[in-house]
Order: structure tokens, then C-alpha cells, then sequence
């Protein structure tokens, strides 16, 4: 038997995705070995689970947690430049001070759902590379394979080179070798760089520092829900089994980064498998209550548009995007070829082409005709994309959207 320690950070803000975290994580877990989760809160979260800790200790004969007090003043004033994330997202900077006794363990960020043992990552650590290394940890695709300029802007802003920025990893999962940093006195460096404000802020400070000391665990171990089958950022930043594991969607922790969250949004990659997941566990009245509104959210009563969209007179892909272009793609193969273009509001991708089907401004829009069918591709905003196209007077009949996750047509 062995114990596996477990560092997670997060407030009430975070708490019922949290709970699901931990129970996908004791769900998987190998039952001869013991999970001790250590939780970073304020004073005023301890106790924050309102009694589902109890429950899941019911459960789980080899789980057990601990609540860790957090000094709010450490940290005054500061705030996270990502909206959604909150200054608890810091609190792993400390954890080498928090924990003298422990010689390293897992940090987990609270968005995420485990689909295999998590002891997989002690696993991997366990060879000398190792302990030269800070931390280990998988790199960050969104950032390493994107052609927006803002990850130019990014990669200068932190002082990286392009090929240093291939070492960017994701610090949502970690394998802190917490006496190497101890040794180092690296928790001092990366507090002065928090005034610095980077845009991803504590992520930036541990790439920074720890630059060229970070063990690369294989990308199943971290794996981005947005990535998965994401053909265009994959094939850029990965190779091999990480490949084929994040285009097949293959993960350890599948990793719920970024705005699109499972609880909030119908259009989620893996929403359906955290929902399944979130009614297994054991639940308070509260949680059992968030997780009914959750399912109620993606439970709409969607209509298959397949052969709306095949009878159609001309098509309109609103959106040049990676899942707009995967649609015309696959459209294209299978035969459907009266796709008139693709249509964006931005005009840096007017003017562009995809297998010679153009992107155009919305005043294409003016000259369909009444047999055309637009498909909205965004995963995430179409509602509000749909508001737009009602006003400018295209009704539901004429609208479809793009579900990416299982690649169908449906009604608005």
C-alpha cells in the first residue's frame, strides 16, 4: 500500500465542482492504496464540502482529507487576470512552505474529472530525471499550437523563445518535487513575480522559474477537454502517443481548462461523461439539487437537421473556425457540395478560403435565398450568434447549429 497525497486549491466559488473532482478521483483509484487530500482554503471556506467529505469517507474506505488554513493577506490585492479563475489559483506557489514533511505530491486543479488511477503519475516520476526537476507536468497545446497573435504577444510578454516555449506546460496537474524547490528557495522567486501580472498569471510564474527543470508527463495525464479531436492544435504541438491520445481522447485527467465548463455550458467536449460521473456520487441535498440543474441544462430536446441540411439550396457556415472547417470538410467527402461560404464578423479571416469554399462578412447574408440553411459552428456562443440572425430576420427554420462532440446537425 501507498499513500498518495493530494493538494487542491479552490473557494466556494469552486466547491461543487470540486466534490465531483474527488470522487471521479476515488472513483478510479486503485482500492490497496490511500488518497489523502490536503485542501487550501481561507478560515471562512473550512468545512466549505457542508458534509459530503463525510459521505464519500462512507464510500471510500481509503480516503481521507484535511483542510489547510490559508493566510488571505499573502496574497492582498491580487487578482487573477482570467475573470473565471480566482486568487486561490496562487495558493500552489505555497505549498513546498505548507507541507516540510512531505517530499512531494499531486497538485489538481478543481475542473477536472479522472477517467483512469491518478497514482500513474507518481508512476512516472519514479526515475532520476525526476529529481532534478522541479515539477512534472504536461505541456500546454492551446498555447503551443495556436496561430492567433496573441500567443505571439504571449511568448515575448513572458521572455520565452519560440523554442523555450515548447517546454510551456499546463499547471493544472502537477508533480511538485517539493523538496527540489525547498532546496532551491524557489518559493521566493515566484512570489516577486506575482506583482508582474502575468496573463496567466501563477501558470506563467511556474514556467518562468522552473524553465528547463520540468519533467514532461505525457499529455493523457493533463489532457484539455477543448483539445480533444482538435486536429489542427494537436497534430501542431504533438507527436507520437501524445498524438494519438489526445485525437482519440484518451485521458487520465481530462482537464475542463479555460471558460467551457461542463456545469455551465450544454456544449462542453466530455459533458455527458462528467454529468454520468456527477450523479454517481453520494450527494448532500444541495449538491444533489446543483448537479438535477446541471443535467436539466443538457438535457434539451434537440431536433437531427441532417436532412435539412443535405435538401438545402445553399449552405452558410457562420463561423470561420477549426469546427467550422471540420464540418465543410466532412461535407465536402461525403458529398455535399452546395456550400455557398463560410461567413465571420471578423475581418481578418474575410477573404480566407478552405478548400475553396471563401469566408465572407455578414452581408453575404442578404443574398441567400429562402431555401438556405445557416449552421452556426460556434460550440459556446451560438445562442447568442442565433439573437443576431433572429434580427436580422432569419428565423429558427432557417438555422442549424454544429454539436462537435458527436459531429451533428441539429435545431437551434
Amino acid at each position: 500500500m501507498r499513500t498518495v497525497p493530494i493538494v487542491m486549491a479552490f473557494d466556494r466559488g469552486y466547491v461543487r465542482p470540486a466534490c465531483v473532482a474527488i470522487f471521479s478521483i476515488l472513483e478510479t483509484a486503485r482500492p490497496e492504496d490511500e488518497y489523502r487530500f490536503y485542501l487550501l482554503a481561507s478560515e471562512e471556506d473550512f468545512g466549505m464540502d457542508s458534509g459530503f467529505f463525510e459521505l464519500l469517507a462512507g464510500r471510500f474506505s481509503n480516503f481521507s482529507w484535511e483542510y489547510r488554513r490559508m493566510d488571505p493577506s499573502v496574497f492582498a490585492g491580487v487578482r487573477h487576470p482570467m475573470r473565471y479563475v480566482s486568487v486561490s489559483s496562487y495558493y500552489r506557489m505555497l505549498i513546498p512552505r505548507l507541507f516540510p514533511e512531505l517530499d512531494r505530491c499531486l497538485y489538481l486543479d478543481a475542473d477536472l474529472m479522472a477517467c483512469s488511477d491518478v497514482g500513474e503519475l507518481l508512476d512516472l516520476c519514479d526515475m532520476p530525471a525526476f529529481g532534478k526537476c522541479c515539477f512534472a507536468a504536461a505541456k500546454d497545446l492551446g498555447l503551443q499550437a495556436g496561430d492567433n497573435p496573441l500567443y505571439e504577444e504571449h511568448r515575448l510578454s513572458i521572455g520565452f523563445t519560440p523554442e523555450e516555449l515548447r517546454g510551456y506546460v499546463n499547471a493544472g496537474v502537477l508533480v511538485m518535487n517539493l523538496r527540489r524547490i525547498r532546496e532551491e528557495g524557489l518559493e521566493e522567486r515566484f512570489l516577486a513575480l506575482v506583482p508582474k501580472n502575468y496573463a496567466y498569471g501563477d501558470q506563467d510564474i511556474l514556467n518562468i522559474v522552473c524553465k528547463g527543470r520540468i519533467l514532461r508527463l505525457p499529455i493523457r495525464c493533463n489532457l484539455v477537454a477543448s483539445n480533444i479531436g482538435n486536429r489542427e492544435r494537436v497534430v501542431g504541438a504533438c507527436e507520437g502517443r501524445d498524438r494519438e491520445d489526445a485525437l482519440l481522447g484518451r485521458p487520465v485527467l481530462c482537464h475542463f481548462a479555460w471558460q467551457e465548463k461542463p456545469w455551465q455550458f450544454v456544449e462542453t467536449l466530455w459533458e455527458q461523461r462528467w454529468l454520468a460521473c456527477a450523479r454517481r456520487m453520494p450527494a448532500t441535498p444541495e449538491l444533489a439539487a446543483w448537479v438535477a440543474q446541471c443535467g436539466e441544462r443538457q438535457g434539451a430536446p434537440w431536433r437531427d437537421r441532417a436532412g435539412d441540411l443535405r435538401a438545402a439550396g445553399e449552405v452558410v457556415l457562420y463561423g470561420y473556425t477549426f469546427y467550422a472547417r471540420r464540418l465543410c470538410g466532412d461535407l465536402l467527402d461525403t458529398g455535399v457540395g452546395s456550400i455557398r461560404c463560410f461567413c465571420d464578423r471578423s475581418p481578418a479571416k474575410q477573404g480566407q478560403s478552405f478548400r475553396g469554399v471563401p469566408c465572407r462578412g455578414p452581408e453575404e447574408l442578404d443574398a441567400l435565398g429562402p431555401g438556405a440553411l445557416i449552421v452556426i459552428c460556434s460550440q459556446t456562443a451560438w445562442p447568442e450568434i442565433r439573437a443576431e440572425l433572429n434580427a436580422r430576420g432569419f428565423g429558427d427554420e432557417r438555422l442549424a447549429r454544429y454539436r462537435f462532440r458527436d459531429f451533428a446537425v441539429i435545431s437551434v
